[in-house]
């Protein structure tokens, strides 16, 4: 797959427009119910409203935010220079660039610590590939002393590990703080065409399908609508199997690829869904269908 280049997030061009920050944050979609000032925040956004899938980093006039679902990157805000003495543009250059040494530091961290727990895991059954319709699947599974076990999947650029999404037995989905999560994947390799999609679980029901209809694959997870896009811009020949979310995420994301696409007809659905909702051999043929018409 074609890699993000590495870049500091001084490299992003900075916003402001003369917003605060809390009207900036707004506009990406976060929900920021109080700022917090110091250290990345979770919090969740608009479009997945029961997830934390929005974060923000406030240095008092400088600040980053990032909705993991429709964002590759942190955008940058900035108080308004205009406003500022020249000692106060110096300050505010000064906080970018340390920042910004400390979210590639972070970035680094984040990726020795998903290599670490990936070496704790174990193959093994888990609540959530039960609840997703998989209950003899195997997983990697970190099993913690005193706590519920938490469902592995590695993202990989490059074939290199820079973070891990952790999945609760209960469904609740997490990033480590501060790793990379642009051009990060998880493949399910068949040798044969390429299908990118947001889930793990709707990757294990892509897998089901395209093997009962003896299609070999070459499936990409990729874990947000934003990089599901990215990356399947940069392959030719792909189809982007899309979530059908309310708020429209996951077609736009899909539209923007300009790969061939296909979708559960039914609002709210993702392919895992439409997967359960008909059965196996229901599914496939609809998905057959589907991409007959492509």
């Amino acid at each position: 797959m074609g890699q993000e280049p590495e870049h500091c997030v001084c490299e992003i061009s900075g916003k402001g427009g003369g917003m605060n920050f809390e009207e900036f944050a707004a506009g990406y979609g976060l929900i920021i119910e109080r700022v917090e000032y110091g250290a990345w925040r979770r919090v969740k956004t608009v479009d997945h409203p029961h997830k934390m899938n929005g974060a923000y980093l406030h240095r008092g006039d400088v600040a980053w935010v990032q909705n993991h679902a429709t964002m590759g990157e942190p955008d940058r805000w900035v108080a308004d220079r205009n406003s500022c003495s020249r000692t106060d543009q110096a300050a505010i250059d000064r906080r970018c660039k340390e920042a910004a040494r400390e979210l590639q530091q972070a970035r680094q961290r984040a990726a020795n610590k998903a290599g670490w727990i990936m070496r704790q895991c174990s193959l093994d059954k888990h609540a959530y590939l039960d609840s997703k319709g998989f209950p003899d699947a195997l997983g990697n599974v970190w099993h913690r002393d005193g706590e519920q076990p938490l469902l592995c999947i590695p993202m990989l650029v490059s074939g290199a590990i820079v973070g891990v999404h952790l999945i609760s037995v209960d469904g609740e989905k997490k990033f480590l703080a501060g790793q990379r999560c642009m051009g990060a994947e998880y493949v399910i390799d068949n040798k044969g065409r390429d299908w990118f999609c947001e889930g793990y679980a709707t990757g294990l029901s892509l897998r089901e399908a395209l093997s009962a209809l003896k299609i070999r694959y070459r499936i990409h997870i990729c874990f947000s609508a934003h990089n599901m896009s990215h990356l399947a811009a940069q392959c030719s020949g792909s189809i982007v199997v899309a979530d059908n979310d309310a708020s429209g995420t996951g077609e736009k994301a899909a539209r923007n690829s300009g790969r061939p696409w296909v979708m559960s007809p039914v609002a709210g659905e993702d392919a895992n869904d439409w997967h359960r909702r008909l059965g196996a051999f229901r599914f496939s043929q609809e998905l057959r269908k589907a991409v007959a018409g492509l």
